[in-house]
């Protein structure tokens, strides 16, 4: 019994590192983004700042929905369709061909990025309860390498 639990919390942490990974990659790459983005759609550096201020409020509207969506669907199913929809974000900004396009994109990539973060995190901190040491900063080191590639 003990050793199945040493197992299934490793296969968890892996998995978990996996979805940390990714969620740095998905950063890494909007982030390389903007400038060509900027110069696709015209904008100057003010237009910009407004546009990406999309983003900021879909962080905060998810917020009103991220929790009640892990407590009725589970941290695992949320965090599965959380990365799927913030990674098909990164298409849906690239395809945006006007600025009200681009802020309705940002707009939903600020939302599923909550989602995503608070179901990763959550998972991590669910998981961390089962390990003797804290863990959950080897996630966010594992974003963070993630972001630098």
């Amino acid at each position: 019994m003990l050793q199945q639990d040493c197992y299934e919390r490793r296969k968890e942490r892996r998995i978990l590192a996996i979805f940390f990974i990714l969620s740095g990659l998905i950063t890494a790459t909007w982030a390389s983004r903007i400038p060509d983005i900027q110069e696709g759609l015209g904008l100057n550096n003010r237009e910009l700042g407004n546009v990406l201020f999309a983003i900021p409020l879909g962080l905060v509207a998810g917020l009103l929905f991220a929790g009640r969506l892990i407590a009725r669907y589970g941290t695992w199913r949320i965090m599965l369709l959380g990365c799927l929809l913030l990674a098909a974000m990164l298409t849906l900004i690239a395809l945006s061909g006007t600025v009200w396009q681009l802020v309705a994109s940002l707009f939903l990539l600020g939302f599923f990025r909550t989602v995503f973060n608070l179901s990763i995190n959550t998972g991590a901190v669910e998981l961390q309860k089962r390990y003797a040491n804290p863990i959950v900063s080897s996630f966010h080191g594992l974003w963070s390498v993630a972001c630098l590639v």
